[in-house]
């Protein structure tokens, strides 16, 4: 089996505005380096500077904006449908390379490049695959997620529950253009069924999706790169802090840590910002909370963590912060609602808890004040993450591996 020569990389973002693109740059850059012609196919800049320069690299960005910061919205809104101008776009792309010899691989498209440019790559006749960084191939949402109610959604995606729920954060025509973008992907692009292999990040996100996927269809795991050099084990035993890091919303559910802290007379700092920023002050009056910080920062308040908490509501599909924790000795805590319990081996490398029980989770805290334990467990999460790191290289072998089974497959 043979990877691949060309390798067009559909990307909405053309620099980091989550895991997905951050996946997506990170493997673009390392395919070029490897020899493969690597196309970053994106709608929204700036180009990120890492990409600049890049021999085999070639960025096409189309430099258009996201419908809630264009001054004429309706067309840019018809953009997340169907945008033509990227298809188009894509089409001229496409011109220039053999389908025998490419494949298209989406990391991201629902923002803005829509489901238009996948439908066209596969009338072209290339190969196309999708890597599952979120739910959103099922989910109008992206996140099986009822704001409304705060739990999990269990509802058939675009079926009569779905279409008559209010379950976003916002207004009910949000909902309906969300609805409306699912229906033309799933009628007129006709994906999922479509699509020639799913990228897995995780087993748990799989699970989650694996109804609405075609059986015929190979689900392939690649680990999502971790950009980090080996250096000495944190003392997470030395450490007094149970941390969160990421945006301080509802489904993240970071008030539950604040809530626990307290509870355990345990000390907490929340490494992000958001509309939960309040209620955490209120619950937890003690609680350091550092607002929005430069990634480059971000570890270093890791490496201050007796333990990392995540303690989302929804499933998540793969966070990086518990690579960047274990890699660091630092044990997690972890919901047992989101798709992080996968990468914690229980009583080892962490705890979980029960989604959204604040009791649960302070006795989790009060457990962690056990210096020895959390030594054994800052050892063994150690250990076992650079017994088979998750580096970039690591992850272009199981890709590659991936596209020439992929382009194996009879088209």
């Amino acid at each position: 089996m043979v990877a691949p020569r060309n390798v067009v990389i559909l990307s909405d973002f053309a620099h980091v505005a989550g895991g997905a693109e951050k996946v997506a740059l990170v493997s673009a850059r390392a395919l070029a380096r490897r020899g493969h012609e690597v196309v970053l196919f994106s709608a929204i800049g700036p180009i990120a500077e890492e990409l600049k320069g890049v021999p085999g690299l070639t960025v096409h960005c189309l430099e258009q904006q996201p419908f809630f910061k264009s001054s004429g919205r309706l067309r840019a809104a018809a953009k997340v449908f169907w945008n033509a101008e990227a298809r188009a776009a894509l089409g001229a792309v496409l011109e220039t390379l053999d389908p025998a010899q490419s494949l298209v691989h989406a990391h991201s498209y629902l923002k803005l490049l829509s489901s238009s440019t996948l439908d066209l790559a596969l009338k072209r006749g290339f190969r196309c695959a999708l890597t599952l960084h979120d739910y959103g191939i099922a989910c109008p949402q992206q996140n099986f997620y009822d704001h409304s109610s705060g739990t999990i959604c269990h509802r058939k995606p675009l079926g009569w529950a779905c279409t008559t729920t209010q379950c976003t954060p916002r207004s009910y025509p949000v909902k309906a253009g969300l609805l409306l973008r699912g229906w033309i992907q799933q009628r007129l692009a006709r994906l999922p069924a479509r699509l020639d292999a799913y990228l897995s990040v995780s087993e748990f996100s799989h699970d989650v999706l694996r109804p609405y996927l075609p059986a015929s269809t190979p689900v392939i795991p690649v680990r999502n790169p971790v950009e980090l050099e080996r250096g000495e084990r944190v003392a997470a035993e030395a450490n007094a802090r149970f941390t969160f890091v990421g945006r301080l919303t509802t489904e993240k559910s970071p008030e539950l840590l604040a809530k626990a802290a307290t509870l355990a007379g345990a000390s907490a700092l929340f490494v992000g910002d958001g509309e939960q920023r309040a209620a955490i002050e209120t619950a937890c009056p003690g609680a350091e909370i550092t607002g929005w910080i430069p990634s480059e920062d971000v570890a270093g308040h890791t490496r201050s963590a007796r333990a990392v908490c995540v303690t989302s509501k929804w499933y998540e599909a793969a966070p990086l912060v518990v690579f960047d924790a274990l890699s660091q000795g630092i044990p997690l805590v972890v919901s047992d609602a989101c798709a992080a319990q996968e990468f914690v081996e229980e009583g080892v490398t962490g705890l979980l808890f029960r989604s959204g029980d604040a009791e649960h989770l302070a006795d989790r805290l009060r457990t962690l004040q056990d210096d020895s334990l959390v030594e054994r467990m800052s050892r063994a999460a150690y250990d076992r993450f650079w017994a088979d790191p998750p580096t970039v290289d690591a992850h272009i072998d199981e890709l590659l591996a991936a596209y020439a089974q992929i382009m194996a497959r009879a088209k």
